[in-house]
């Protein structure tokens, strides 16, 4: 049988920007796109993709049998220096970042030895956030597993179903030859 995992949350509450004199291995300061040009995705990346959407959808289902209203995904839009305008999710970007941290570095837990806390970590990619949650789980092989495992957990289910978050990112990577966990799976939830 497959290991799962899942970690308690986490909520925290700024009520001053964070200052911080950490230095993070390759991370900037400024939210950074790194950006590919491919006439089509690769079958493995639609299928992470859409396993991460599926998580995001379900969530939602849950706020909603709740009475509570969807959360939101924090788009961001940037014009590139050639005019081409580019969107992406942000959060669910951060988020995504965080689950193949935990999988690249074999841990599991909501302080990464890379960017820190994830409200640092928030912060270091520019967002401006009033409150926040995290979620993570590992080992669970499918979306509706997953929100299982969080919807079990007292901690995770507060986050989830919490009325004061407004925008959800998540993440997704499948493991590797080197990880303990098959699949590696981040929620974060923010307030602005």
């Amino acid at each position: 049988m497959a290991r799962k995992q899942v970690a308690s949350s986490t909520r925290k509450r700024r009520v001053k920007p964070l200052a911080t004199n950490r230095s993070h291995k390759n991370v900037s300061r400024k939210y950074t796109l790194f950006l590919t040009r491919s006439r089509s995705r690769s079958r493995s990346r639609v299928r992470i993709s859409q396993l991460a959407d599926d998580v995001f959808t379900l969530t939602n289902e849950a706020r909603a049998a709740a009475g509570l209203r969807p959360l939101k995904k924090l788009i961001v839009t940037t014009t590139l220096p050639n005019g081409e305008t580019l969107t992406t999710d942000q959060l669910s970007d951060i988020a995504t970042l965080k689950a193949r941290d935990m999988r690249d570095n074999q841990y599991f837990d909501h302080t990464s030895p890379t960017y820190g806390s994830p409200g640092e970590m928030l912060t270091e990619f520019g967002v401006n956030w009033t409150a926040y949650g995290e979620n993570i789980a590992a080992g669970q092989r499918t979306p509706e597993a997953v929100m299982q495992s969080w919807l079990n957990s007292p901690g995770h289910r507060a986050n989830i179903l919490n009325p004061n978050f407004t925008y959800l990112g998540v993440g997704y990577v499948p493991g590797n030859d080197q990880s303990e966990f098959s699949t590696y799976w981040t929620q974060l939830f923010v307030t602005l």
